[in-house]
């Protein structure tokens, strides 16, 4: 075999990095992080909307879960952001969110409050949330009087947050 067959063209070559390239940024994805925004103002001042963020997936992989006060990062079941979430992306850049290389949008970012098993009810005198009797300190909330007008006494199932 000749030299010249033994060694790869330069375009093979080319083709060869970008394909594993693709390949480590699936799986940096897939196992462990991925590129979110913030897509509403509903963390302020924590988070401020159309923040980057990269989220990091490890916590999980040994049977960790989320607790309270945790910030957490899930797809949106319900359309609460009524197609706010996913800005219209031009054709590279759907491609590279699907690699994990442009962060994602139709998802939510939120504090856990409550974790399986937990009764969280609004409010106390002061006008803050209840988790199993204990008044939260929320000092990260804009606004304090965020549940002045809300009124609920829900446990939250196992296995739920």
């Amino acid at each position: 075999m000749t030299e010249q067959k033994r060694q790869l063209r330069w375009w093979q070559e080319s083709i060869l990095l970008i394909g594993s390239a693709l390949v480590l940024a699936l799986i940096v994805k897939t196992f462990l992080f991925q590129a979110f925004y913030i897509p509403s103002a509903s963390m302020v001042p924590t988070m401020r909307e159309n923040d980057k963020l990269m989220v990091q997936k490890v916590s999980y992989w040994f049977g960790g879960s989320p607790e309270r006060g945790d910030i957490v990062v899930f797809h949106d079941p319900n359309n609460w952001l009524g197609g706010a979430g996913d800005p219209p992306l031009n054709p590279v850049q759907r491609s590279l969110e699907l690699i994990g290389l442009y962060p994602s949008g139709g998802h939510l970012i939120k504090r856990v409050v409550g974790v399986g098993g937990d009764n969280v009810r609004c409010c106390d005198s002061k006008g803050r949330t209840v988790v199993n009797g204990k008044s939260l300190d929320e000092s990260y909330l804009q606004d304090k009087n965020v549940n002045a007008d809300q009124t609920y006494d829900v446990t939250v199932p196992k296995g739920y947050l």
